[in-house]
């Protein structure tokens, strides 16, 4: 009876150590130890499973009830060891949704404070401060960037008080694979001064197979969850931030609906 107990006891300790997993986001090639093949969107794991990342800069994006979690090695000295998931987890980034400053500088370039900006389209449209940053032909936003050794310079178009941030205008002809960084500029015509507004490197994500693999992971949970629609494209809006860039929360919204008919939870 007594041993019976122990083992009891050893099961519920164990179980209540132990959490299940989903993996949701892959960059590199990070394997499972036991079985050594790459890990996919959508495999299950445990705390106590071990994985092996091929460099520093792999990355894995993991989801369970209780949240998102990241896991990064620490060191070039762990490329290729095997490695338990506990001492590595890491709760995923949030990002807070800061009030608007009285700063029209500032509010413009939050929209771009993450290393990218993704497009999930071949363009979309920002809302600019038409008081701060008037758009006509004598003042306009323009972006440069370096192509095989030579500046270029694109002015961009607007609509109204909406400035159009499109891969056809902005690389024409170019391979967007060629260009490692976009700085976005606002000449004002008055002053004949241009101000930079930020540096990033802008991603039109056209090949969406893979986000979409990734967001029915998330919202499948969150739907088993009982999440509601705010609940739903927050979420999808810190992952994207986190793995991806910065991107439109009006976009993403429309982008959800069309995939997932957000609308309806």
């Amino acid at each position: 009876m007594k041993n019976y107990l122990t083992l009891l006891l050893c099961f519920f300790f164990y179980g209540a150590l132990a959490q299940d997993y989903t993996v949701l986001f892959v960059q590199g090639q990070v394997k499972n130890a036991g079985t050594t093949k790459p890990l996919k969107v959508g495999e299950k794991l445990t705390n106590e499973d071990e994985v092996m990342f091929t460099s520093k800069s792999d990355v894995l994006g993991l989801i369970n009830a209780k949240g998102r979690y990241t896991v990064r090695i620490k060191g070039v000295e762990e490329e290729g060891d095997a490695i338990k998931l506990s001492k590595y987890l890491q709760p995923a980034k949030n990002r807070m949704n800061m009030p608007r400053q009285n700063n029209p500088l500032q509010d413009l370039q939050r929209n771009f404070d993450l290393n990218s900006y993704v497009v999930l389209d071949t363009g979309t449209s920002l809302l600019i401060n038409p008081v701060a940053f008037p758009m006509n032909k004598s003042s306009y936003f323009y972006v440069t960037y370096e192509y095989e050794g030579k500046e270029v310079n694109k002015k961009l178009p607007f609509s109204r008080n909406k400035l159009i941030i499109s891969e056809q205008f902005i690389y024409g002809t170019h391979n967007p694979k060629k260009i490692k960084e976009v700085y976005l500029f606002y000449y004002n015509f008055n002053k004949d001064d241009s101000t930079l507004i930020s540096a990033f490197v802008l991603n039109f994500l056209k090949e969406q197979k893979k986000l979409k693999e990734e967001i029915n992971v998330l919202i499948n949970l969150l739907v088993s969850k009982k999440a509601s629609k705010a609940e739903i494209c927050s979420e999808a809006t810190n992952f994207i931030n986190e793995y991806y860039g910065n991107v439109s929360t009006d976009d993403l919204y429309k982008w959800l609906d069309k995939n997932y008919q957000i609308h309806n939870y």
